[in-house]
């Protein structure tokens, strides 16, 4: 959760780390092809506009070949910190 304290202090803009990202991908997924359907544009599109209150939505989590259960252990420790368990989206019609 470092990198969205330096973001909210104004000490790196989100769509330099998101253009960063991206840029990594680019670079190491014809090795290891771990991003299977690589959406750059619809990563950047929220990162241009006002960062809301609370924690990063819709950030994706690459692991270490192999390794599963780091991205579990990641996932109990934001549902620990944040539960979601009782939200909702709202429904639209």
């Amino acid at each position: 959760m470092a990198v969205a304290g330096l973001v909210r202090k104004k000490q790196a803009k989100l769509i330099e780390l998101v253009d960063a990202a991206n840029e990594r991908i680019e670079r190491f997924n014809p090795s290891f092809n771990a991003v299977v359907t690589p959406m750059y544009e619809q990563a950047r599109t929220p990162a241009i506009g006002k960062i809301p209150e609370g924690p990063f939505v819709g950030v994706h989590f690459i692991g270490r070949f192999g390794d599963e259960a780091a991205l579990f252990r990641l996932a109990a420790q934001l549902e620990s910190a944040r539960p979601w368990v009782s939200r909702k989206p709202p429904v639209s019609g």
